[in-house]
């Protein structure tokens, strides 16, 4: 899987007026040896008045389907960096191997971490490992579908967090993931409760169609659709009660400022 790297810092963004920009620009990744984005958090003051840089290395999803769900699919040598510099952790790569996905909201030795991954369905499909590793750096790891594009979740953005004493965090991203999840989840409710209608409307009045058990298995499709969107909807109030957790971990860790 080709990997890209997105960076941005809170004084670009606020010298765009607290928003993210119109289009969402990843590079690719370079070899190890000519690229120091993974390792390299510091910011150089003498030209630059940011307090934090958001960093993501985002790898390309075709699909929910993914070839091998028991591995990441990052380069060893890249994802012993990765671990290394704490972006994913044992956690996430239990999760990436659920393909019910799940979310989580972490803390250890001044670490917050968030975690998400959405269930593995066949439909639209993301991956995140998001960590406020310093003051300094907010950075992780995302893999996704266009569906779920840096471009479709951040592009033109407001960026809320503008407090002058606190440090930056990433959560518009997992916030923003939620809205877009939910508001897939809802286009498919709204389709399926119109067939279930139009199906139901039909075998009340007799027009029946049992050739090749066609009914049966028509009957068979929407009940399973809806299992599928139970588990949308389980995913969603997890993921949302999750990030409550995190919004209330990160205030708690800067209440002091």
């Amino acid at each position: 899987m080709d990997l890209f790297k997105y960076e941005i810092t809170d004084s670009k963004l606020e010298h765009s007026n607290w928003r993210f920009p119109s289009l969402i620009k990843t590079r690719p990744l370079r070899e190890l040896d000519e690229d120091d984005f993974l390792i390299n958090h510091k910011i150089d003051r003498s030209y630059d008045d940011s307090t934090v840089r958001f960093k993501l290395l985002v790898g390309g999803a075709v699909s929910a389907n993914l070839e091998d769900s028991n591995n990441l699919p990052i380069r060893q040598d890249i994802l012993n960096i990765v671990k290394e510099q704490k972006w994913v952790s044992d956690e996430y790569e239990h999760m990436w191997r659920r393909d019910g996905g799940g979310s989580a909201a972490l803390t250890s030795h001044g670490i917050l971490t968030f975690l998400l991954q959405t269930p593995r369905d066949g439909r639209s499909f993301c991956s995140l490992s998001l960590v406020n590793r310093e003051r300094t750096h907010c950075g992780g790891v995302y893999i996704c579908d266009d569906h779920y594009s840096l471009d479709t979740l951040l592009a033109s953005q407001v960026y809320h967090n503008r407090h002058p004493k606190v440090p930056r965090d990433f959560a518009i991203l997992p916030i923003n993931i939620l809205v877009h999840h939910v508001e897939e989840t809802l286009g498919y409710v709204q389709r399926l409760s119109r067939e279930m209608t139009s199906t139901e409307k039909r075998l009340a009045d007799g027009d029946m169609n049992l050739e090749n058990n066609g009914d049966y298995k028509l009957l068979n499709r929407l009940n399973l659709e809806h299992i599928r969107l139970q588990r949308r909807s389980d995913f969603e109030l997890e993921l949302a009660t999750n990030l409550v957790k995190y919004i209330d971990e990160y205030h708690r860790m800067w209440s002091a400022l």
